[in-house]
């Protein structure tokens, strides 16, 4: 990686399975926030599960973008 231009294109092109991934959780992200929208607005609470689906997906997209971005050393891995 010490060399920047080439490091951030190997970043990039090792980050491609995280886009991925994270392309197709971020569908499923918005249509839990979709289907969680009408329950909150009747009783006033949200879910659990709705916040720990959203919160998995931001953490994640957060490592993958600060390794990527040069701002972290480790590997994001493949776990929320």
């Amino acid at each position: 990686w010490g060399i920047p231009i080439i490091g951030h294109w190997v970043r990039g092109i090792c980050l491609i399975p995280h886009w991925i991934v994270l392309f197709l959780l971020g569908i499923l992200a918005y249509l839990v926030v979709f289907v969680a929208w009408i329950p909150v607005l009747i009783s006033g609470r949200q879910a659990s599960w709705v916040y720990s689906v959203l919160g998995g997906y931001l953490r994640w997209w957060v490592r993958t973008v600060t390794w990527g971005w040069m701002l972290s050393g480790t590997y994001p891995p493949f776990t929320t």
